[in-house]
């Protein structure tokens, strides 16, 4: 899958997790993303959920895109490492 807005200048990961917890509690995300996937399936996205909740999903979508970010981050720096263990053996 293509990337998407790439970002090649690294992620504070504590700050990343401190946005998203600062948004929503984990409830609430979670009801969010419910919200998201129903609206999506049932195709009522812009009938059911207000100007507001659209907002909220997309503010969610956004911080979940940071968050993968900072994980794939932080794996390719870990492989990166590892790699360069492997070669000075």
């Amino acid at each position: 899958m293509a990337e998407r807005n790439a970002t090649h200048c690294t992620l504070n990961s504590n700050q990343v997790v401190e946005e998203l917890t600062d948004f929503a509690t984990m409830d609430d995300a979670r009801a969010i993303l419910w919200q998201w996937l129903k609206c999506t399936v049932t195709g009522s996205f812009h009938q059911e959920l207000s100007r507001s909740e659209r907002a909220a999903v997309v503010d969610l979508y956004e911080h979940i895109d940071k968050l993968l970010q900072v994980v794939y981050q932080k794996e390719y720096t870990k492989k990166q490492s590892a790699a360069r263990q492997a070669l000075r053996k």
